[in-house]
């Protein structure tokens, strides 16, 4: 929570620095509601597993552009869930599953020649699962079930991209996006010890993103967006208690949006 907290708090600031640094700022709120579909490929010593669910997706994003710099704050949450998919060891069936994303992202467009124009962008980003079990007996014997969750995943860390951008006259615009990610991440799971088992390790991989945007008006924009995330987690038993093997997951978030973008 602490995290989220300041990553809203410095990309806030970071955006008003700009608005106070002289020139033509333009401020631009957007959002955008779509659908996310998740998947964890779980390997804990010797078990696999997978967990994949569906859910609605809304986005809410402040950016500020001056010149040819631009910053921009960004959060995601999960709405409504389709029915999860689980065959992880004590997910099964899992009721609810909620994701969570807060990004903070500064670029710069470094060359422009007629249509096209390129950028390199760099931020910070976190993201969290939450997996709640929607039946008891999957506890062992003698154990009530947790007022908190039963799984959760958080990662958090710095990222670095490239993007491309052609403008197509009279139509709009295509853009085209590759970053990738080193962060922290960390798996909590209370539902088979009177302690928790916590997991701490890496998380790298790809991600990537196509997206479409059109005028409406003169100050107002709609965009179609699509993005693939493909991450990599590998973490090491941190308890002091039960032995627990280390475990390793896949992990790949596509989501498909329409947004509005308005300029001030």
């Amino acid at each position: 929570m602490i995290r989220k907290i300041l990553s809203v708090i410095i990309g806030s600031l970071f955006l008003c620095s700009l608005s106070i640094a002289g020139g033509k700022v333009t401020i631009i709120p957007s959002a955008s509601f779509g659908l996310r579909t998740l998947t964890f490929d779980n390997t804990v010593g010797r078990e696999t597993g997978k967990i994949s669910g569906t859910f609605g997706n809304l986005n809410l994003g402040i950016a500020a552009a001056y010149k040819d710099f631009y910053a921009a704050v960004s959060y995601d949450t999960s709405l409504f869930t389709d029915p999860v998919s689980s065959t992880v060891d004590r997910t099964e069936p899992v009721s609810e599953i909620a994701r969570t994303d807060f990004s903070i992202t500064a670029g710069y467009s470094y060359f422009s020649i007629g249509n096209h124009s390129f950028s390199a962008f760099g931020g910070y980003k976190y993201g969290e699962t939450e997996l709640e079990p929607s039946r008891t007996e999957l506890l062992p014997a003698g154990h009530e079930k947790p007022d908190d969750f039963l799984y959760v995943y958080d990662e958090g860390g710095f990222y670095l991209g490239h993007s491309y951008s052609v403008y197509i006259e009279s139509a709009g615009s295509l853009s085209m996006m590759v970053a990738y990610a080193w962060l922290d991440g960390s798996l909590e799971d209370n539902g088979v010890a009177a302690e928790r088992y916590n997991y701490e390790g890496d998380s790298t991989g790809f991600s990537f993103g196509f997206k479409w945007s059109g005028s409406l008006a003169d100050n107002l924009s709609y965009s179609i967006n699509l993005k693939d995330q493909f991450y990599t987690f590998s973490g090491d038993y941190q308890g002091s208690g039960i032995p627990a093997a280390n475990v390793e997951f896949e992990e790949s978030i596509t989501t498909l949006s329409f947004g509005l973008s308005l300029f001030l």
